[in-house]
């Protein structure tokens, strides 16, 4: 899959703007947690898969991106936070981080892999809290683009030669003491930060 994407991403005319730390496309000095929204995952699986590795969960969706980041030479962890009592892998995801010792930065998405969509689950707020990781939200925006799939899994297919803007939010770094204050400040900061890669992605 990545001899498709790899021209198909490659066409399109790509911006930062980085309100935080010094991030993608070079690596951060610190490493840290790049969390974005399941919809705009294309463009980052397929230019920064050396940037940080991403947590891919354990579904049919999850392998399909496994292998297209193994495809780019990338590496991924694989599992993603536990839902309603059923074990998603999350616990092996920790270790395997703290394994590590850190010195790797890791990208999240944030409503996968049952979504719904747009809405931040607990799982990077945990994460941070465990690791002493800073928390990095990331939007990405398509002046061009068509969503595709289920609409809490959908994906967006930016059109080629089109405009995007990817804005790396400034990092937050929750404590872990107060789950529903972390969670709803790391919401309103990826709705801030997707918002404002469509607004300037469409200019």
């Amino acid at each position: 899959m990545g001899w498709l994407l790899r021209p198909w991403v490659g066409s399109l005319y790509v911006s930062y703007e980085i309100l935080g730390v010094r991030a993608i496309p070079r690596a951060p000095a610190v490493p840290v947690i790049y969390v974005l929204w399941h919809e705009v995952l294309m463009l980052p699986a397929t230019r920064h898969a050396r940037v940080a590795m991403p947590i891919i969960s354990r579904s049919f969706d999850g392998e399909v991106a496994f292998r297209l980041v193994r495809s780019l030479r990338g590496h991924a962890i694989r599992g993603s936070t536990d839902h309603h009592g059923k074990y998603r892998g999350g616990w092996s995801v920790l270790c395997e981080i703290l394994e590590r010792g850190k010195n790797a930065s890791i990208a999240v998405v944030l409503d996968g892999p049952v979504g719904p969509s747009r809405r931040a689950s607990r799982g990077a707020v945990v994460l941070a809290a465990r690791t002493g990781m800073p928390v990095v939200p990331v939007g990405i925006g398509y002046s061009a683009c068509r969503h595709v799939g289920h609409p809490d899994r959908r994906m967006a297919l930016p059109f080629p030669f089109c405009r995007a803007v990817v804005v790396i939010g400034k990092p937050l770094c929750p404590a872990g003491e107060d789950l529903r204050s972390d969670l709803h400040r790391l919401q309103v900061a990826m709705d801030e930060t997707q918002a404002r890669a469509e607004s300037l992605a469409r200019r």
